[in-house]
């Protein structure tokens, strides 16, 4: 069993779920309030969600979590076997973090402000809302984007399509 700190409601601590449940994984959760994250800071040295202990090493980041989970309980698989399935996966997976979950983020700083920018709030919106058809047309004959099964993709498209359309509910 893993222990996994995390702020309820988390998308990125929603992918180490995903991925956990996936691979009937037991978790250990540890709630903490948003709003206190030393005890995150002096187990991890930082204040993001999650962070696990997996056979007595900190490990942060969602996805460093996930290849852990892969690594400790390879099948059901989340990562495709074929080389050049891997390396799209592990591509998909940067552009995510990197290109895709920036936008909301920005969206969720701004709209933290005590007066939000209204030209940046619309642009980010718009923004996040032109990518999510890439998304339904990747999926286009298939649930999941390599083959019949979920994988990696599932666990970051899951969380993240969710969260974006509640952030700009009501915006």
């Amino acid at each position: 069993m893993i222990r996994v700190h995390r702020i309820p409601f988390s998308t990125n601590v929603e992918r180490v779920a995903l991925a956990a449940g996936h691979k009937d994984i037991e978790v250990e959760w540890v709630d903490h309030d948003p709003a206190d994250r030393s005890a995150l800071v002096e187990l991890s040295g930082q204040e993001l969600v999650p962070v696990a202990e997996i056979d007595g090493e900190v490990v942060v980041d969602s996805m460093r979590i996930v290849e852990a989970l892969e690594a400790a309980e390879p099948e059901p698989a989340l990562y495709p076997s074929e080389l050049s399935d891997r390396a799209r996966a592990d591509v998909f997976v940067e552009w995510f973090n990197f290109v895709w979950k920036v936008p909301p983020n920005e969206l969720d700083d701004e709209l933290e402000k005590p007066d939000p920018d209204e030209l940046a709030v619309g642009v980010l919106i718009a923004r996040t809302r032109s990518w999510t058809p890439l998304f339904e047309a990747m999926l286009t004959g298939s649930p999941f984007l390599w083959g019949p099964a979920q994988g990696v993709d599932q666990t970051k498209r899951g969380s993240n399509a969710q969260r974006v359309d509640q952030d700009v509910e009501g915006v």
